[in-house]
Parts: structure tokens; sequence; C-alpha cells
């Protein structure tokens, strides 16, 4: 026989054993030998007519339980379904709330300054704070557009480890992109790109071994039409992974930086040419004479 739980499941309908040792091989097997277990039952968690979850009670005594046992814990059941739905659901609700008040802040700092590195050190600390992440990096493009040059990294709790960060900029990432083939998949291809267990492999170890990677997620910087680097998220708990929201909400959030980088910079050009032609007026002043 197959697995009761997955029976249950199957069957959506109450699973009443009456001697689970003699009846699921599983039962005799650790770690279930060592509880002993002799009546179960199991129930269906329903929820619009799909099953959840199951819910499993067990004695060690045979033939402890009755159709009457079956019935209440399946009426049980019906209201924990519906009390772990209404947690999901509240949970989703906090979760977009957070995400929410992360982008607007995000927004408010692009648009509070033009200093590059300030906002993008708010960008990247709060990125990795709302994704729970353990850190937030980003890179940009070389003015030849061959190079990566790492730019900022925070954590998502806003420590400060000096001698990380120097490591990281001077002997890992500093390399040509085409040397990367996956970090150039992402650029040329323009989608994000989930990297964790052997899909590691896929970039070299000086890149995740000195800083305990054991997931990195990496997204495009797209800015009219044209990448200007990459955001890449990476976990250090091998229990986190990656996921499709993951995936949506750093996309969005790399919308704002690309953004935020391109402003700046435009107004690095500004500021440049502004000073120059002021100081080629104050020159051609200096040397004007005037004659009465």
């Amino acid at each position: 026989p197959d697995n009761p739980n997955q029976k249950v499941v199957r069957d959506l309908a109450p699973l009443r054993l009456a001697d689970a040792w003699t009846e699921y091989e599983e039962f005799r097997k650790a770690p279930h030998a060592q509880a002993h277990i002799r009546s179960w039952l199991g129930v269906p968690l329903l929820l619009r007519g799909r099953a959840i979850g199951i819910l499993a009670l067990d004695k060690k005594e045979p033939g402890f339980y009755t159709d009457e046992h079956a019935q209440l814990v399946l009426a049980f059941a019906a209201q924990a379904a519906t009390a772990i739905e209404n947690a999901r659901l509240f949970a989703v609700e906090q979760r977009q709330a957070r995400e929410s008040a992360t982008l607007l802040a995000i927004a408010e700092a692009v648009g509070s300054t033009l200093n590059l590195p300030r906002v993008l050190e708010i960008v990247a600390q709060q990125t990795a704070e709302v994704c729970g992440v353990e850190r937030c990096t980003i890179l940009l493009l070389d003015d030849d557009r061959a190079r990566l040059i790492p730019i900022m990294s925070q954590f998502a709790d806003g420590r400060a480890e000096p001698g990380m960060w120097d490591r990281f900029r001077e002997r890992t990432y500093m390399g040509a992109e085409d040397d990367q083939p996956i970090i150039n998949m992402v650029m040329e291809e323009r989608r994000p790109v989930i990297l964790e267990g052997d899909d590691l492999s896929l970039i070299p170890e000086r890149w995740v071994k000195p800083f305990g990677i054991t997931s990195l997620l990496a997204v495009p910087l797209v800015s009219k039409d044209t990448v200007i680097g990459i955001m890449g998220l990476d976990q250090t708990d091998p229990r986190r992974h990656f996921t499709e929201d993951h995936v949506h909400l750093a996309t969005t959030i790399s919308s704002q930086v690309a953004v935020a980088i391109e402003n700046a910079k435009l107004y690095e050009v500004t500021a440049a040419a502004k000073e120059s032609i002021e100081t080629i007026l104050q020159e051609a002043f200096t040397g004007m004479i005037v004659v009465d």
C-alpha cells in the first residue's frame, strides 16, 4: 500500500487504521517504529474542495479510533483549514505591506538626492532586508562595457564589514564580463537567474566560498533599453531558497535602481559641464580689456 498520508490527500476522506503496524510497513520503520504506533487516524484539511494538508492522530493501543472519532476530527479539521488559510492570507498581506513600504522608501531615496553612493546604500540595504537575504550587491559595467565593477554591497541588517568589502571588490569581482558566461547571459538575455546547489559551480568559486553563499539571484539593471549592470542577492542559509516572489520584487526594485543610477550620472555630467563652462567664462572675463 502507498503512504497513508498520500491516501488521505488523494481520497479527500478520513482514513482509520485499527493496526497501523500490520497495514503499513513504514510504521515498523524508523522513525515511526520508536513511537510504537498501532492505531492511526488521518483526516484531510479541506479548503474549497482541495486538500491543503492532513491532521493525524495516533495511539499505542490497537483499534482505538472509531467512526465517531473520525467525524469529530473531520469537523475540527474544517475549522483548522480555514484558520490556516486566514493566517496565510494575513501573512501575504503583511508581506505585501512591507514590500510596498520598501518600494516607497526606495522611490523617496531615489528622488531625494543625486548623491549616487547614498542612494545605492539605501537601496541595497532595504532590498536585502525586504527580500529576506543576507546581502544585496550592485555592480555596474565600466565605460567600455567590458568589466563589471562593484559599486555597493549592503547587509540586510545594515552592519559594516570593511575587510569583506575590500576582499570582494579588489580580488573577487574585478574581471572581464565575458569571462563569466552565466553573468553574460543575464545581461544579454535581460532576465534574472537563480543559482543554487550544483548551479553555483557555473560561477567562480572565489565568488562564492569566501562569503559563504549558498544561493544567488542575479538581476539585470536596465536603463533606456540598455543593460548597465547587475544587482545580486545572496543567501548564506542553505535552508532558504529564492522564489518567484523574490524574482518579481527584485526585478521591480532593479528598475528603480537603474533610474537612480542614470539620473545621478546625468547630474554628474551636467555639473561637470557647467563647471567647465563657468571656468572658461571666468578666464575669458579675466583676460578681457575694456577700452573707454
